[in-house]
């Protein structure tokens, strides 16, 4: 592991300190650290999640909130086939349970059969359903009024 130098402008009268740099890494690079309990206390800037995390020990756990937290992403396409209002999707996982899932969110992605304008023209929505602790998840995309063709989404999840 790199360690990159840290220069601290310090004013304890101020109570103020200026010029930190904390070591900005990718989340790959940041989950890819081979750390233990002996590195309790290591803080990285996560420059994918533009979020503040350190290791306890244990795992990263997000500076601000306190928890542990942990990302499944991928991209989903949904084929509405000829005429449809639904489709579902079931993504095999081992680390997403009821308990732990925070959020989700999905990024249209423009294919061969609709521009990202279709997206709200259409009404298309996705959303996450049917967690089955540490096997899978559902991801579901509907049409109000019946829609056609294939439709594709990057998914962040946070849990």
């Amino acid at each position: 592991m790199a360690v990159v130098p840290v220069f601290v402008d310090q004013n304890f009268n101020n109570q103020t300190i200026r010029n930190f740099k904390v070591n900005p890494l990718t989340t790959a690079q940041r989950l890819a650290l081979t750390l233990s309990v002996a590195d309790d206390g290591y803080v990285s800037w996560d420059i994918d999640l533009d979020s503040l995390k350190f290791w306890n020990g244990v795992a990263w756990v997000d500076a601000i909130s306190g928890a542990a937290v942990g990302i499944i992403s991928g991209t989903v396409s949904f084929d509405f086939g000829l005429r449809s209002d639904t489709v579902v999707s079931t993504i095999a996982t081992t680390a997403l349970t009821l308990a732990n899932f925070k959020g989700i969110s999905f990024i249209p992605i423009a294919t061969s059969d609709h521009s990202i304008d279709d997206y709200p023209f259409e009404g298309i929505g996705a959303n996450l359903e049917n967690i089955v602790d540490g096997i899978s998840f559902d991801l579901r995309a509907s049409s109000p009024d019946v829609s056609y063709g294939i439709y594709s989404f990057n998914y962040r999840i946070i849990y």
